[in-house]
């Protein structure tokens, strides 16, 4: 499993967070001023999916969203 963050403006947390529970996502949500990161653990085949759900709903959109896959990266001394 991999963490991938979403990050939208206040404005479209709603929309969005309908959007992943219709579609069985389960995001843990940080909100900030104007903007909400939105954490979810996923496999790689929801992250496709996930990735063309924010691609279709940011063409109807005036504000960007962004989604982002983190990777762990460990260092051993």
């Amino acid at each position: 499993m991999q963490k991938v963050l979403i990050n939208c403006q206040i404005l479209q947390k709603d929309d969005i967070i309908h959007i992943l529970k219709v579609n069985n996502y389960h995001p843990i949500e940080f909100d900030n001023e104007n903007q909400v990161i939105l954490l979810l653990e996923l496999y790689d085949y929801q992250i496709n999916l996930l990735t063309k759900l924010m691609h279709d709903y940011s063409q109807n959109q005036q504000h960007e969203v962004f989604v982002c896959v983190c990777h762990k990266i460990s260092f051993y001394g």
